[in-house]
């Protein structure tokens, strides 16, 4: 019986101990920001319509440890500004585009080092990443008329599919924590996220980037 339990304590030690030494798979990101929405009758200044972005990411990290597998959810709030070639009073119009992403990716961290997983402070891990999703965009655009300077008005709420791409790179602070940073943008085939559509083919882009703080586990 003594022998049986030391065994059995044996076998308990060296599993805890090799789980304990495996590679943190998950980690989740808690990201702040900015954001910008770009269509063809935004100002072209592209702090000209800018709002707050909040989103969270998780990531899940392949054997290798340099691809990882992402999901995110982010909402954004834009203060968008048109300016019309039009003489009209009207000619320049104010409104606020919300938007709600959901979206999954894969991530391609560029720094090999990654895959011992032996995190130092200070370490830095510079990555891509490509993703898609669904996009729910409101505006509160209230207009007498639905046509403005040759542009047809969309005061409406749109779900589109999308398709992003995001640079940044991770800080790591410590076996679990690390800073976020990084800028990117969304499309779709669709020009009526800023409740306006002009006569081309042109998409809107939301283009945005800040800070996150990331939890390794």
């Amino acid at each position: 019986m003594k022998h049986t339990s030391t065994l059995l304590w044996a076998l308990f030690i060296s599993t805890t101990s090799a789980f304990s030494q495996q590679s943190p798979m998950s980690a989740l990101t808690l990201r702040g920001g900015i954001a910008t929405l770009q269509g063809e009758t935004t100002s072209e200044d592209l702090l000209g319509s800018i709002g707050p972005e909040i989103g969270l990411v998780y990531s899940y990290s392949l054997k290798n440890e340099q691809w990882v597998l992402t999901a995110e959810v982010a909402h954004s709030m834009v203060h968008a500004n048109f300016n019309f070639a039009s003489p009209s009073p009207d000619s320049n119009v104010e409104t606020q585009i919300d938007q709600t992403y959901f979206g999954a990716g894969i991530r391609y961290i560029l720094n090999p080092s990654v895959n011992e997983y032996k995190p130092y402070m200070g370490q830095f891990l510079p990555y891509i990443g490509l993703g898609a999703g669904a996009i729910n965009s409101r505006n509160n655009l209230e207009l007498d008329t639905d046509r403005l300077g040759g542009y047809t008005l969309h005061p409406q709420k749109t779900f589109d599919f999308t398709v992003s791409g995001e640079f940044g790179f991770l800080i790591i602070l410590s076996e679990h924590w690390a800073i976020d940073a990084y800028t990117g943008g969304r499309s779709a085939q669709t020009d009526t996220w800023d409740g306006i559509s002009g006569s081309g083919d042109g998409s809107d882009w939301l283009i945005h980037g800040g800070v996150g703080v990331r939890y390794h586990f």
